[in-house]
């Protein structure tokens, strides 16, 4: 082996023994630093007065109620409208 080889290989071997002590210090700070979701306000649908349905002017009246929400298909969020 070269001194060149050597010495690369020094190098990959102390960079692999600094992330096997950082890495779980690393994930410990990931998870005090992570946004608490339990805390966090929920989303809900909400029902649209007339006007905001209407004003596309392509929909029509109707007795039912119409409400605003969001679907998660193949990664897109599409309206419930």
């Amino acid at each position: 082996m070269n001194r060149n080889r050597r010495r690369m290989a020094e190098f990959n071997a102390r960079k692999a023994a600094e992330a096997m002590q950082l890495k779980p210090v690393d994930r410990v700070e990931r998870a005090l630093k992570a946004p608490n979701w339990r805390n966090r306000p929920e989303q809900v649908s909400q029902c649209m007065p007339d006007v905001a349905i209407y004003s596309a002017g392509h929909r029509t009246k109707s007795d039912r109620v119409t409400c605003t929400g969001r679907q998660k298909v193949r990664g897109r969020s599409i309206p419930l409208v």
